[in-house]
């Protein structure tokens, strides 16, 4: 029987028009090559006259084989599809053995577009073996193929195949916890495709798979971009499409959408029906299911949400997915634990993470570790055995985020895995474990800050100012810089329009960042240069990360702890969660004591938000107005009554007290808290220190930087802050001969660079302003450098090199910050530590010129001629300046404080 040839002349002639990698190939034939070639691809006959011309005694093994070699890839691809994985590997690994040779003709051309042809079907067939080794859970055996793929995909140099290999590649390295991995390959692929032919549908897959990543790293806003796009990619490829609805579906559930997540699933449930793939359908039934039982675990919820799982797990049975069968049964032990069967639900979730951690999932093994340890606390009260399932869960979220090389990428993939933390602190101090309990709290906060700082001392700190990824982000700064002073215009010549407010405080050290009063299409072109700068700091972000590993820095032990605190100071050690307030008390020696506070984190936020306005109202300023009484010290004591009361046995013979706030108590002054009783603030019995953590603090003691005989001033007073010039000139007087004073032109942070960093103290006296929304667009009213009209924003202060004892912004909100739910400090004080100052010094809020100056005057008199450790001096400073009767408000006196090392 003669072989009838694949393709007719005019398929084979369409197919190499869209087979750009082909058509390449041949292209760069010399001119009797591609000829050859053409005219052997214009011809259907050639395949029959090729065998004709076979001795009889090879015309039976090659007929056959050339069968083979025609359909046994398609074969292959189609039992995939069916999930018939066993059958599919088979079929491809004889496809691998059927391609493995090389043609050897008198055709140069001829045997490399055989040679092409050849290789490119091997790499084809090796990415598809290892989704088939995923499926069956040899995790190994994947990677292998999947990098044979890749090898083979770049040996051709065709950009369809390499971007095709790429993207299995890099869910392959998400799937196993390597989510940085992942994101690097697939946009990588999705940029060689960038203007190119997509003949293997990579595109729809890569953006669908980035979609769930960036979701994995609390990155919302972009995992949805990437995950519409990918629906709307394939919004005619009926065979792709299910599988991005279903993804997407899976964000919206991330974020509380089930209304529109499930429309998705159900649309996605639909297609797939049709076309009886029961891989897919289980997958979606799995989403469809826990999409329901969010929604609602009322009993017909249940039941519904159970027969679905009933159906999937047949169906994960009948695929032999190991990874889906995991899903299928986790999900079963969320129904059962629903409906009282305990037993049952902690097997599921024992034998789910058992598959896991077989097949090397450990995203998904640790979600199955922390179900069963939330069963095992909650429903069985074995806290033992959930603190051990809590304590492997944190292990490989620790593996995970230490992998992901951005700093972004750590603080986002932490905001979304903090849980297992809070459980596990939770259930050791019902065991009455405090000190085990610290050790987690330790590593549940500014982690990644801890990662850069013990870099630091290490000195691998790349420099990195100058390179071509910073001029880029430098030069959206200055376009939204002139943005900004054009809107600023705008809102005073509109202030001045309307009439003055009837109390109005004295004048600030801030400078406005809010403009939405303001009806201007400039507004939209702000937030357009906005979001154009945090695609400049994500490449910026992309060629410089900050390659440490988080699981090589582990957090302090209490017993370390204790080693860095003298005999006269204790830590205080904050832990919000939604139910209640722990704060740990660690000294020098003795034991650790957690204690309760009956406050949950949004009375908390409430609490601390209405404290922070009162104390910026004009109304409560006299101290002996009823306003202040009610607004400001009566919530102050009963916040002392909350917070330090219950202290006092552990505190009262301490003389300084460090204390490492947690989330929203970042923002709170603690020197301001006002004992009714003693008729004191707290800064008049302890010196107060801050620290993001104890193992922050104690890299920042390690600088061991104690020196404060130089100082580099800078005061920048643009005509309504008087006192900035006076200050200035006061402290270089304190540090004389030491200080440098700089002001008008001269007062710019290059003067840093010209003296290398070498000053024990910066001090700038300025505007300032945070923004809340954009952190890295907070900043300081002084030029980043000579001839330059910008302000100084976190970026700059992320490449300055500052070998300093104590940097002091004085200047309005210097000290806040946005805070994550990591504990993460996004603000000019992460900016400054960065930058390698050993102590900050910072306000709250938007502080008064001439109080400023006074305090400011004498805490410098005290740190630098007194020599009085930082949190001394600042304490003196304070009670200096509520003495006066004008200033005898916290308002003014209360706003700084010392970050890091306080000595």
């Amino acid at each position: 029987m003669p072989l009838k040839p694949p393709y007719t002349t005019e398929e084979m002639q369409e197919l190499v028009r869209e087979d750009s990698g082909f058509r390449n190939l041949i292209a760069s034939f010399p001119q009797y090559e591609r000829e050859f070639v053409e005219a052997i691809l214009s011809d259907q006959s050639f395949f029959t006259n090729a065998v004709k011309l076979l001795p009889t005694s090879e015309k039976d093994t090659a007929l056959p084989f050339l069968t083979a070699v025609f359909e046994t890839p398609q074969q292959a691809l189609a039992l995939y599809r069916q999930c018939r994985f066993f059958e599919a590997r088979d079929l491809l690994v004889n496809t691998l053995k059927l391609y493995n040779y090389r043609c050897n003709t008198m055709s140069v051309g001829l045997n490399s577009a055989v040679e092409f042809v050849t290789k490119r079907v091997q790499a084809l067939s090796c990415s598809l073996l290892g989704d088939v080794e995923w499926e069956l859970g040899n995790s190994d055996r994947a990677g292998d193929y999947y990098n044979q793929a890749l090898e083979l995909a770049e040996e051709t140099g065709d950009l369809d195949t390499i971007a095709k290999a790429l993207q299995g590649l890099g869910v392959y390295s998400w799937d196993l916890g390597d989510l940085e991995q992942g994101l690097t390959l697939c946009n990588r692929a999705l940029e060689i495709l960038d203007g190119q032919d997509d003949r293997w549908n990579t595109i729809n897959r890569a953006l669908s798979s980035l979609g769930t990543m960036y979701a994995e790293i609390g990155q919302y806003d972009k995992s949805l971009e990437y995950a519409g796009k990918a629906v709307d990619h394939c919004i005619s490829e009926r065979q792709t499409l299910p599988m991005a609805l279903n993804n997407l579906a899976g964000i919206y559930m991330d974020i509380d959408e089930y209304d529109t997540a499930r429309e998705a699933l159900e649309e996605a449930l639909a297609i797939i029906q049709q076309e009886g793939n029961a891989r897919r359908e289980a997958l979606v039934l799995n989403n469809l299911a826990i999409c329901m039982l969010r929604q609602s675990e009322a009993a017909d919820s249940i039941e519904v949400a159970l027969d679905l799982l009933e159906t999937a797990l047949a169906k994960s049975r009948e695929t032999g997915s190991r990874s889906l069968l995991s899903q299928t049964i986790g999900n079963l032990g969320i129904i059962r634990q629903l409906t009282g069967r305990i037993a049952e639900a902690r097997e599921a979730f024992r034998e789910s993470a058992e598959i896991y951690h077989r097949i090397g999932a450990k995203s998904s093994e640790a979600a199955a570790l922390h179900q069963l340890g939330h069963l095992l606390k909650e429903h069985t009260g074995d806290l033992d055995a959930a603190c051990r399932a809590y304590r492997e869960a944190i292990n490989l979220v620790e593996v995970i985020r230490g992998g992901l090389k951005r700093e972004a990428h750590r603080i986002g993939y932490a905001d979304t895995t903090g849980e297992p933390y809070f459980m596990m602190i939770e259930a050791l101090l019902q065991l009455d474990r405090p000190e085990e309990a610290l050790t987690y709290v330790e590593r549940a906060k500014s982690r990644a800050l801890l990662e850069f700082l013990s870099r630091q001392l290490r000195d691998e700190l790349p420099a990195r100012r100058g390179t071509a990824a910073f001029r880029r982000a430098n030069e959206v700064l200055a376009e939204i810089e002139e943005i900004r002073k054009t809107l600023e215009a705008m809102q005073r010549q509109e202030e001045q329009e309307t009439e003055p407010p009837e109390t109005e405080l004295p004048g600030e050290r801030g400078a406005g960042a809010g403009y939405d009063d303001l009806q201007d299409p400039l507004v939209e072109l702000l937030a357009e240069k906005e979001r154009a700068f945090e695609a400049a700091c994500a490449e910026l972000d992309l060629h410089e990360p900050d390659n440490g590993s988080l699981a090589r820095v582990l957090p302090l032990t209490p017993e370390e702890i204790r080693d860095t605190l003298p005999p006269d100071t204790l830590l205080l050690d904050l832990y919000q969660n939604s139910d209640g307030l722990t704060i740990w008390v660690v000294g020098p020696t003795g034991p650790v004591m957690a204690v309760a506070v009956d406050l949950s984190l949004n009375v908390a936020r409430d609490g601390v938000w209405g404290l922070l306005s009162a104390m910026r109202d004009g109304r409560t300023l006299d101290v002996r107005s009823h306003d202040y009484i009610r607004e400001v010290r009566r919530p102050l004591a009963d916040l002392y009554d909350l917070l330090i009361r219950p202290l006092e046995p552990y505190i009262a013979s301490s003389r300084r007290l460090i204390i490492s706030p947690h989330l929203c108590w970042h923002y709170f002054p603690f020197q301001a808290l006002y004992d009714r009783e003693g008729k004191a603030f707290l800064c008049d019995r302890f010196e107060i220190g801050y620290s993001p953590s104890a193992s922050v603090l104690r890299l920042c003691l390690r600088k061991n930087r104690l020196r404060r005989d130089s100082a580099l001033i800078f005061a920048r007073n643009n005509g309504d802050l008087p006192h900035v010039e006076r200050e200035g000139e006061l402290l270089a007087g304190a540090f004389h001969p030491g200080g440098e004073l700089y002001r008008g032109e001269k007062a710019h942070l290059g003067q840093l660079r010209k003296r290398g960093g070498g000053c024990d103290v910066v001090h700038v006296a300025c505007h300032g302003i945070f923004d809340h929304e954009q952190p890295f667009l907070s900043g300081l009213d002084l030029p980043p450098g000579e001839g330059e009209e910008r302000r100084t924003y976190l970026l700059d202060f992320f490449h300055q090199e500052l070998d300093c004892s104590l940097v002091t912004l004085s200047a309005c909100d210097s000290g806040l910050n946005r805070i994550t739910n990591a504990d993460e400090l996004l603000g000019l004080s992460r900016g400054l530590f960065y930058a390698g100052a050993a102590s900050v010094m910072l306000s709250l809020w938007q502080v008064s010129d001439a109080s400023t100056c006074y305090l400011m005057e004498n805490f410098y008199w005290h740190y630098v001629k007194n020599r009085k450790s930082k949190t001394s001096a600042l304490q003196l400073a304070m009670q200096a300046v509520k003495a006066r009767p004008e200033y005898a408000h916290p308002y003014y006196w209360a706003p700084f404080v010392v970050m890091g090392d306080w000595r």
